[in-house]
């Protein structure tokens, strides 16, 4: 019975710990894209392209594999975790 009650207490402080965490890694997420956003056109004196048709590594053209301004951003991103 008194297990019982202490998780009816916690459970509200540990969902709430969660939510928080959640709101500061969003957070954290908008300021990255803010900042590549202000980095990327300093790069290359542009913003990344909505999409492309084939990727350029080494001078070597690779048609058909198309991606997108996410994939152009990476570079600018912290990579803890890959998304």
């Amino acid at each position: 019975m008194q297990s019982c009650i202490l998780v009816a207490l916690l459970l509200p402080a540990v969902q709430a710990a969660r939510e928080a965490a959640q709101r500061t890694q969003c957070a954290n997420y908008r300021k990255q894209y803010g900042i590549v956003f202000h980095n990327y056109p300093e790069r290359w004196n542009r913003f990344p392209p909505g999409s492309f048709e084939g990727v350029s590594v080494g001078g070597v053209w690779f048609r058909g594999t198309g991606g997108s301004w996410q994939f152009s951003i990476l570079l600018f991103m912290e990579q803890t975790q890959l998304l």
